[in-house]
């Protein structure tokens, strides 16, 4: 019974480490990326992620929105992640 506990806790030391590890390179190497795109048949064009967001989103000439920055800058993430939470019909899909 001790070595399947002792056993649990390495793998969770070993998760953690490993977890870290890539949170780390995410953030400092920019490895992954947020990308994110606008589904056209959910989108209504209201232009909430535009208002939000102009820097990746715009209109289109059919006056839906439509992603010019597919790989989204780190310093902008917040702003997307807002963009994607406040679009009324979930048109912003994460990649």
């Amino acid at each position: 019974n001790f070595n399947i506990i002792s056993i649990k806790i390495k793998y969770k030391d070993l998760f953690l480490y490993v977890n870290n590890f890539f949170m780390y390179n995410k953030i400092s190497k920019g490895d992954f990326k947020m990308k994110v795109n606008v589904n056209k048949d959910a989108c209504i064009g209201c232009g909430a992620c535009v208002s939000i967001c102009e820097d990746v989103f715009e209109f289109d000439d059919e006056g839906m929105s439509k992603v010019i920055k597919e790989e989204v800058p780190s310093d902008l993430e917040s702003d997307v992640k807002e963009a994607v939470e406040s679009c009324p019909t979930a048109a912003i899909e994460e990649k």
